[in-house]
């Protein structure tokens, strides 16, 4: 089972349309595909817009009872994680029939650091992780998400902490845990600066030895990208040790084969 959960579409800033995608994901050889379009409490250019969401579900609707797709589709949405904010997002995924939500973090107190560099430069780094990864476990916490998307997005830019991360990883994956979480092995951080995927590998190990389930993301924008990077994604989770793959449908996870 290979599958894609984080898609975007012109819904949110995707620049490709659904069945396009589906299209791309069949020629990718995929066996299941899902849409997560941007959702945020916070006003950004690349968040889904309120008076859109009545035809996104029509949209999804249509896609689902389709009698004919190539692979299975799951509705799914990314929607940002705002301290205090935790009732207003809820009212968001009460709105959309979804089979997941992924919880990101980009922004720290207000600052949208994936979409900012500059910010860095007057930053503490060794701070700025900090503060991303508490964000990140009050976020698990809340209880309002099912994947982890991008656990360790602060490093996008190159910027790296002196402190050791690890003893980041360990807390997250503790409350990862805890909650009975998944997080995604999100391939597009090879096309950033960090040329990295998201999360480290350091963090695949330890999520592997503490038994945290794992699925599979391309962050894509353009049908260009959908399961971009997944022959060496997928080597290395084999190499690391796992043999099963998250999917999801009415919010409730299953393990197949990977």
């Amino acid at each position: 089972m290979t599958v894609d959960y984080h898609i975007h579409t012109k819904f949110s800033d995707g620049k490709s349309g659904h069945k396009d995608s589906i299209f791309a994901a069949q020629e990718q050889g995929l066996d299941e595909i899902g849409f997560s379009d941007h959702f945020s409490i916070v006003p950004t250019e690349w968040t889904t817009s309120e008076n859109e969401i009545s035809r996104l579900k029509e949209t999804m609707k249509e896609i689902k009872d389709s009698k004919d797709l190539p692979l299975k589709v799951k509705f799914g949405a990314e929607i940002d994680y705002i301290t205090g904010k935790e009732e207003k997002i809820k009212s968001i995924i009460d709105q959309l029939p979804l089979d997941y939500v992924i919880g990101s973090v980009h922004f720290i107190k207000g600052w949208n650091f994936d979409t900012d560099p500059e910010g860095f430069d007057k930053a503490n780094i060794d701070i700025l992780y900090k503060k991303y990864y508490q964000l990140l476990e009050q976020s698990i916490s809340s209880n309002l998400f099912d994947i982890v998307g991008h656990a360790d997005l602060i490093k996008k830019f190159g910027h790296m902490p002196m402190k050791d991360p690890r003893a980041y990883f360990k807390k997250v994956l503790k409350a990862m845990k805890e909650k009975n979480k998944t997080y995604e092995l999100n391939t597009s951080g090879l096309n950033k600066p960090c040329q990295e995927f998201y999360p480290s590998r350091s963090f695949i190990e330890m999520a592997f030895k503490e038994n945290v389930p794992v699925t599979l993301g391309s962050d894509a924008h353009h049908e260009n990208d959908i399961a971009q990077y997944f022959p060496e994604a997928i080597k290395m989770l084999k190499e690391i040790g796992y043999r099963k793959i998250a999917t999801f449908h009415n919010r409730k996870r299953k393990l197949e084969p990977l």
